[in-house]
């Protein structure tokens, strides 16, 4: 199984609007590449029916006839079918799991209020992403918006780059104890007007300095956790821009060696 080249990874995060793509990690059985997106819909029975109808992809009731499987017991791979796979917080319905949508095949997961859409298999194999997929990123893109459906929007690289050159300007490079500790409120602005702290005192105005660019909360709360997942692997992988990239696709080289850099001083 090959992935795509790290040229054609960093062209797809600098070029796509909702979706993005990551390098499988490793460290867990099974994983592989992800070029992935999610949307929201009214958290409710009705609003789930409403999207899934948008969307193309009929939902299956559960019968109450079928067995479902016990919490904490294993099964094996003879047992799957025998059991309904539900979704968690819509028991009366099976997760989708591999759909497809205009005839582009995705993977589905629902949650409280969204649905995660992985693209994967255009080539028929689902653990394999290559070109054909990210087309079919784009075109979803285009198509699911016409259908009604709201994408939760992400930062772009351009953006996130602003944002880290601001950041290092007020001498506040890595924001690692800001970004991992209350992101849920740094990203409405809550902590960095309410805190006393120091570092996130001086922290406060960057995302007013920013303008509109930044006044959506999910923009705001994206450029966050993909500053902390570049801090977090500059940390993990020893500064080594090589691994930086790979892990986090589609930043500018300059970022990627600053950001090392700065992993750096913090190591002495």
């Amino acid at each position: 199984m090959s992935s795509p080249s790290q040229k054609n990874a960093d062209l797809w995060n600098r070029q796509l609007r909702y979706f993005r793509f990551r390098f499988a990690q490793g460290g867990t059985p099974n994983s592989s590449d992800d070029l992935f997106a999610s949307f929201r819909f009214v958290p409710d029975e009705k609003g789930l029916l409403k999207v899934f109808d948008r969307i193309g992809v009929e939902l299956q009731r559960i019968p109450a006839s079928m067995p479902r499987r016990e919490v904490g017991r294993s099964y094996d791979a003879a047992d799957r079918n025998k059991f309904a796979d539900p979704i968690s917080v819509y028991p009366k319905f099976a997760s989708p799991g591999f759909v497809r949508i205009a005839g582009m095949p995705t993977h589905l997961s629902v949650f409280a209020d969204r649905v995660r859409i992985v693209v994967s298999g255009a080539n028929g194999n689902h653990r394999l992403i290559d070109d054909s997929d990210y087309q079919n990123a784009l075109k979803l893109e285009a198509l699911l918006p016409q259908r009604g459906i709201q994408f939760i929007r992400i930062a772009s690289r351009k953006q996130i780059e602003e944002l880290i050159r601001i950041l290092r300007l007020r001498n506040l490079p890595a924001l690692r104890s800001v970004v991992a500790s209350r992101p849920d409120l740094i990203a409405k602005g809550a902590t960095s007007r309410a805190s006393t702290a120091p570092v996130i005192t001086r922290y406060g105005g960057i995302r007013d300095q920013l303008g509109a660019e930044f006044a959506d909360d999910d923009i705001w709360q994206d450029a966050h956790e993909e500053i902390h997942m570049l801090v977090s692997a500059a940390a993990n992988f020893h500064a080594n821009p090589h691994d930086v990239a790979h892990c986090c696709p589609g930043f500018s080289s300059a970022i990627i060696e600053c950001i090392c850099a700065d992993a750096q001083m913090e190591s002495r």
